[in-house]
Parts: C-alpha cells; sequence; structure tokens
C-alpha cells in the first residue's frame, strides 16, 4: 500500500469538497493506488451518484472520471445525502473486496504450484485459456519473487513470460481497466529485467518500452512509475549509459522520499550507488552505499542487503581501506551462506584476495586467487578468470617471479576459447600474454589490463560491481 487509508473524516470531507488542493490530491491519489480495497470501495462512492437524478443532480457516472469531473459533479451537491450510510458503504466495501483479494492470495499459492508442473508454453495457454488461473493473486504472486533469486537466470525470464501473458488475460470488468494497465507494466518490467540478466538488452529495451506504454494508461499511480524507474536504471546502467542511470534514479528517489517508502528509497540508493562504482565515483558510491544500508530492511530482502555490503567491501578496498573493507566482507558471507548463494560466495572470496593483495598479505592472496580463477574456469565464467588473473599477475610482479606470470600468461589459452569474452578483452590479454613471453610484465601493466577488463565487465554485471 502506497500511502495510510484515508479515515473516514478525510473520505467525508473529500467528498465534500472540502479539502485543500493538496489533501484533494493525496486522497485521489491513493484511491487510484495499488491499494485494491480503497479502489475498489470508490464504486460504492459511485452509488451515492446515482441518487443524484432523484434529487435533481448530475448523470450517473462511473469509475475515476467521477473524481475530476470538475464544477458540477456530483460531490458538490452531496451534502443533500445520508453520509454515514454512503460511508458506510465504503468501508463494507474495503472489507468485502480485501476479504476477497486474501482468499485470492491464498488460493495463489495452490494455482501456482499446479502451474509450475507444466512445461512453460502449456502455462502461458494456461492463464491465458483457463478462468482458474486468471487471477489477481496469483499474478502478484508470480512477480513477487525477485528475478535474479532464480538458480537459472532463464527461469525469471519465463516466469516474466507468463506473468505478461496472466497479466494480459485478466477481467477487466472484475479489476478495471486502468488497475489492469498497471499490472501489465509490472509484468513487462518484470520480463525486462529478466532479460537484462541474460544480456538480451534489446529485448529488456522493448519489454521497457511496453512496460511505458501500459503504465501512461494506468492509474497514474506513483509507486508504479517508481518501480519502473528503478529497473529501467538498472538496464541504462548495463548499457553504459550511466547519466540517464543516474536521472532515472533520481525520479524514483524523489518518490519514495515523498511517499516516505524508506526501504524502497534505500533500494534505489543502493543502486545508485553500484552506479557511481562503475563510474569511479568511489566517495559518492561510498556515501549512497552507506546511506541505503541505513533505510533497507534486511528481513526483506537480505540478499540485496548481502550484495551491498560485498560493493561496499570491494569499493572501500579500492579506495585503499582494505581492513574496513574485510569487516564488511565478514558481514556479507554470514547472509550469503544462509541464503545459499554459492556463486556470490565465489565473488566475495575474490573479493577477500584483492583486499589481502592491498594488504600485503601476498601468500594468503596467491592462494585465494588461485582458488577462485579455479572455479572461474570451471564455471565457465571467462571474463572473471581472467580479471583473477590478472591480480595473480601483480601477486607474482611484487615477488619477481617471472618463471609463474609465464606458465600464468600459458594458463590463459582456455579462456580465450571461451566464447563469451568481448574481443576487447581478449586484445588486453594477448597485450599481456606478449609481455609474459618477454619478461617484461610490470605492476602497472598487470593494474592497467586489469582495469580495462573490469570496465568491460559491465555488460555480464549481476547486480554487484566487483
Amino acid at each position: 500500500m502506497s500511502e495510510a487509508h484515508p479515515d473516514r473524516d478525510q473520505l467525508e470531507r473529500f467528498m465534500l469538497g472540502e479539502l485543500s488542493a493538496e489533501e484533494t490530491r493525496t486522497v485521489l491519489q491513493h484511491l487510484l493506488s495499488d491499494c485494491a480495497p480503497c479502489r475498489a470501495a470508490t464504486r460504492a462512492m459511485w452509488d451515492l451518484a446515482e441518487s443524484t437524478e432523484a434529487h435533481g443532480g448530475a448523470d450517473p457516472v462511473n469509475g475515476a472520471e467521477a473524481l475530476t469531473a470538475g464544477p458540477g459533479s456530483w460531490w458538490e451537491t452531496s451534502n443533500r445525502f445520508d453520509y454515514d450510510g454512503a460511508l458506510d458503504r465504503v468501508f463494507e466495501t474495503v472489507r468485502r473486496v480485501n476479504s476477497a483479494l486474501q482468499r485470492e492470495r491464498t488460493e495463489a499459492q495452490q494455482l501456482l504450484a499446479e502451474l509450475t508442473r507444466h512445461p512453460v508454453e502449456r502455462r502461458r495457454l494456461l492463464v491465458q485459456n483457463s478462468a482458474r488461473f486468471q487471477s489477481w493473486g496469483l499474478c502478484e504472486l508470480l512477480l513477487s519473487r525477485p528475478v535474479d533469486t532464480f538458480a537459472e537466470p532463464r527461469e525469471g525470464q519465463d516466469l516474466g513470460e507468463v506473468a505478461v501473458a496472466l497479466a494480459g488475460s485478466l477481467d477487466p470488468q472484475l479489476y478495471g481497466i486502468a488497475l489492469l494497465e498497471d499490472m501489465q507494466a509490472r509484468a513487462w518490467s518484470y520480463l525486462g529485467n529478466a532479460r537484462r540478466l541474460l544480456s538480451d538488452l534489446r529485448g529488456a529495451d522493448l519489454a521497457f518500452q511496453a512496460a511505458e506504454s501500459h503504465l501512461a494508461q494506468g492509474t497514474g499511480e506513483r509507486l508504479e512509475r517508481a518501480r519502473l524507474l528503478d529497473l529501467k536504471a538498472s538496464l541504462r546502467t548495463n548499457q553504459g549509459r550511466y547519466g540517464e542511470a543516474i536521472g532515472l534514479l533520481n525520479r524514483a528517489v524523489a518518490i519514495y522520499q515523498r511517499a516516505q517508502q524508506r526501504h524502497l528509497l534505500g533500494r534505489v540508493l543502493l543502486n545508485k550507488g553500484q552506479v557511481c562504482i562503475w563510474t569511479g565515483e568511489f566517495e559518492t558510491a561510498t556515501a549512497l552505499l552507506r546511506q541505503g544500508l541505513a533505510l533497507v530492511e534486511q528481513e526483506r530482502e537480505p540478499k540485496f542487503v548481502a550484495v551491498a555490503y560485498h560493493n561496499l567491501a570491494y569499493v572501500l578496498n579500492e579506495m585503499g581501506q582494505p581492513r574496513e573493507a574485510l569487516a564488511l566482507v565478514t558481514r556479507a558471507r554470514l547472509l550469503y551462506f544462509e541464503l545459499g548463494e554459492t556463486l556470490k560466495l565465489i565473488r566475495l572470496q575474490y573479493t577477500e584476495g584483492k583486499i589481502a593483495l592491498n594488504l600485503g598479505r601476498l601468500d594468503q592472496a596467491e592462494g585465494i586467487l588461485r582458488e577462485v580463477r579455479k572455479s572461474f574456469v570451471e564455471k565457465g565464467m571467462a571474463h572473471d578468470a581472467a580479471l583473477a588473473s590478472m591480480d595473480l599477475a601483480q601477486v607474482y610482479t611484487r615477488q619477481g617471479r617471472h618463471t609463474e606470470i609465464r606458465v600464468l600468461s600459458e594458463e590463459l589459452l582456455p579462456i580465450f576459447q571461451a566464447r563469451d569474452l568481448q574481443r576487447e578483452a581478449i586484445a588486453a590479454l594477448i597485450l599481456f600474454q606478449r609481455a609474459a613471453e618477454a619478461d617484461a610484465v610490470t605492476l602497472t601493466l598487470a593494474r592497467e589490463v586489469a582495469a580495462k577488463l573490469h570496465r568491460l565487465r559491465q555488460d555480464t554485471a549481476d547486480g554487484a560491481a566487483f
């Protein structure tokens, strides 16, 4: 729910037109927000409008148009009616609709379990053609799982496609056209985010265009807009369009601040901090990450918090504060263990190796980096393996171990053969390899190649800047 329910006095004064312009806008936005019981309850207010015929008033009206009819609208003559009775109908409708939604949400778990027993194509057919599955509660449930929590990113895309099909099949007579436009916008945004994580950036762009088109026809609810802005900013970050990403996030920040949504505001600040890491604005990134962590609720999204600790540890180490970074690694590790985030634990271990390198603990850094590099190679994560190789090269260079540098250079062969390695990354590694053959690798060269690889990694980033 975006804001608190209007109380009985506010609703009566709203119906009389006695609220200030700002108060009227606030109540109106709530009645047209993501609070389904209040939106449905306003239908009882339209019942009051029908009585105007018997009192020489305006013609009956239906839907949100009655709220914005302007001079001569039904509330200007509503002092002739029984407000207590009308308000009783409003609050009774709130209770009844809320109960119906709760039933839908309870049944949604069973429907989802049944739905997921079928192949993806069959799921789409079921939500499009079977009335049993055409439930608002089921659509909410499908979209409630963060897209980055799936073991395989493809699963998130499959779910998003089913949600888009379901949102487009819900009954407008039952839920209202504007609300269904909001739900379709949410589903397309979800699908766009899933495509982003699969590096289908063009497909993600098309999905967000569809989401914006639906949202323009929706209720105008601010939180739906902020949700879309936040997700679209992640796409712009992956595309290297950092200025646009910051602009989108700033708009989301303004919405969440005004709505006093602390947790969601914290999320956006953390995302903004990540963009600032990519742009090299480490001090700004640190401030944003700290602000965001102070606002987000860990119990609601522990994975998001863990990644934020991880990002902060990374940037503090890059800023020459490895000891503080190490303390944050411990916090992130505990959360990753609880969540069973195996891949994130490997990447956290990589960050720990970089911290050991920064602290001058070269033997420890070598052990960690060799292990991490091996894991990346086994998982086919060529870019990450190449980054770990460059950090190992820094260890060997600082110890004057030229033989190990040449061996490391030869071990780059399986990384070169990876299909997902970008051309620019291959060129940087060839430069390193030639220098290694001539025993000419310097600490500066190893760092420059590592920096180049890290800049290129943004296209495959999955929620963290490390």
